[in-house]
């Protein structure tokens, strides 16, 4: 008799299914439970050929293929609808990392599944369960979900070489910002052989958004990292220190607000957010120890640094603004310095300063107004006009992203007058030279320099996207000395380059090189692109931005002594 009326509903049940089931569900719910299992036929969707989809990658955002998973139909189910699937994680590995089950039928009734992975997560072993369920229309039918089970290993991307440090480069402290801090040559003065280079270690950093490399700080043996997490996963947490002799984590911490940048003195990181705010921690722990916050804001200049103790800090509100901190109590402003700029309505954002502790000179070039202002009150002692960006972004402002270089011959500045931050992104600029102590120009030339332009010897080297090549010129007159051809399977120049008395490290969308000076060849190349940055003891530094459902940055470091 059960038979019968579970074939004559479930007959009516695909005419009137939505009505039975509520009407069902109203029944069976005042009758109680033992009636409603006694109606319910409970049965299984499919039966799959494979129990688990497995996927190993040798580091994040490898490619998995997709997992193919033959459901055998059971009890004609194809005639209900297409099943969903949920990925349930296992609290061990809570990050959910299936990217799609795809559910293709087959003409026999059966379904082809594809499950795919999402490979842009930290290192490490992911698993959990995929459930394939349905809603019956057939009130007195329930079918059963169909479940298997997920594994996905993620590894690091190669093997640690873990070599003693050597000892720290004479002269050099630390490395950050625009030219790795200081006069911002992006110069370390030592003698490399490539046959000594090799992979050091690799971490994988997320963050909740784009990160630039040249907001690192590098120095003191330790990597800091603003806006960065080296956890498994978004945490809350904004401020991170790993060690530079094994890429482990020192300390992480919930700074009050999310930095973009951070600078070392001493004993001392300080942190600084786009609002203009500074937090300080010591290189040890993440405790603030103290605070300040400026008028204005600093975007996402990392053109800051430290000279004669004092904390040199660029700030925007609607006219600029240079701010000298007492590195030792940052409360109050030792002084600060109105910047006008040279171009009526024009506001000029990102620009950097660049001081000389041993003559007591801070230099600027914003506004279209390069300056040399005292270091110990702020006082403009000279200024001139030089070239600069003319054209306003969609609120009214020109972002340059630069600070002056002083070079080796104590007598000249070089100018950058603009460039854009975003990876591939080529605007037209000029790269000038002039008097360091009156702006004068010595020579001026053209192009789309990608990069921050270092400088040693005699020799302003410069990666120019219009050219497709790293220009070698002479300081003296800005003649061109030799270039160096980006190799055709590349597209554009990534920032920043680092100069040694040897070699010039470059980096493309698709690898970094070590060019010879000597030979002008290629002396040593990974296929790795991103920004660069060389340690004090002389490891260098590549960070490299990688898309994904989480922003993902890797850090990777090469031993070059």
């Amino acid at each position: 008799m059960l038979s019968t009326m579970r074939r004559r509903l479930s007959a009516m049940g695909k005419l009137f299914a939505p009505l039975l089931a509520l009407g069902a569900s109203v029944m069976l719910a005042g009758c109680g439970g033992a009636v409603r299992d006694l109606l319910t036929d409970t049965r299984d969707m499919y039966q799959l050929n494979k129990s688990s989809a497995e996927c190993q990658v040798d580091q994040p955002t490898g490619t998995c293929q997709d997992v193919k998973i033959l459901a055998s139909k059971r009890h004609n189910f194809s005639e209900t609808f297409r099943p969903d699937w949920v990925e349930e994680a296992d609290a061990t590995s809570p990050v959910h990392v299936i990217d799609h089950v795809y559910r293709d039928p087959l003409a026999n009734g059966d379904m082809q599944l594809s499950v795919g992975f999402r490979t842009s997560v930290q290192p490490g072993i992911y698993t959990g369960t995929i459930k394939l369920f349905t809603l019956s229309l057939d009130p007195f039918t329930e079918w059963r979900p169909t479940t298997f089970r997920y594994r996905l290993e993620v590894r690091n991307g190669g093997t640690a070489n873990l070599t003693t440090l050597p000892a720290v480069i004479p002269g050099r402290e630390s490395w950050v910002g625009y030219g790795g801090g200081g006069t911002r040559t992006g110069y370390m003065p030592v003698s490399l052989d490539p046959a000594k280079f090799n992979a050091r270690w690799t971490r994988w950093v997320v963050s909740p958004t784009n990160s630039w490399g040249e907001s690192l700080y590098l120095g003191q043996g330790l990597i800091a990292l603003p806006e960065l997490d080296v956890g498994g996963g978004p945490s809350g947490r904004n401020a991170s220190v790993i060690s530079l002799k094994d890429g482990t984590e020192l300390w992480r911490a919930a700074l009050p607000e999310y930095p973009l940048q951070v600078i070392g003195h001493g004993d001392r990181l300080y942190w600084e957010a786009p609002t203009g705010r500074v937090m300080v921690t010591s290189t040890t722990a993440g405790t603030v120890l103290g605070d300040h916050t400026a008028k204005g804001n600093t975007a996402v200049a990392p053109g800051w640094t430290v000279a004669g103790g004092r904390l040199l800090m660029p700030t925007d509100p609607e006219v600029n603004y240079l701010s000298a901190l007492d590195v030792a109590d940052i409360k109050t402003p030792v002084w600060t310095t109105t910047l006008t700029d040279r171009i009526v309505g024009m506001n000029y954002a990102s620009w950097g300063v660049t001081a000389d502790a041993d003559t007591g000179v801070t230099y600027v070039n914003a506004g279209g107004v390069y300056r040399m202002l005292r270091l110990s009150d702020g006082g403009i002692q000279a200024e001139a006009r030089v070239p600069t960006r003319e054209d306003l972004d969609l609120l009214g402002q020109a972002w340059v992203h630069q600070a002056p270089v002083l070079p080796d011959d104590g007598m000249s500045a070089i100018l950058l007058s603009h460039r854009d931050l975003m990876r591939g992104s080529a605007v037209q600029n000029h790269l000038t030279v002039v008097d360091r102590t009156t702006g004068a120009q010595r020579w001026d030339a053209t192009g789309q320099f990608m990069d921050h332009p270092v400088t040693a010897n005699g020799v302003v080297y410069v990666s120019n996207q219009s050219t497709k090549a790293v220009e070698a010129r002479s300081l003296a007159d800005g003649s061109l000395l030799w270039t160096w051809p980006m190799p055709s399977t590349d597209g554009f120049w990534q920032r920043q380059m680092v100069l040694t008395d040897t070699h010039l490290f470059v980096s493309t969308d698709k690898q970094t090189v070590a060019i010879d000076l000597a030979t002008r060849t290629a002396a040593w190349q990974v296929p790795v692109g991103g920004w660069l940055g060389m340690t004090p003891e002389g490891v260098l530094v590549v960070v490299s931005p990688v898309a994904g459902a989480l922003q993902m940055s890797a850090l990777r470091t090469f031993n070059l002594r």
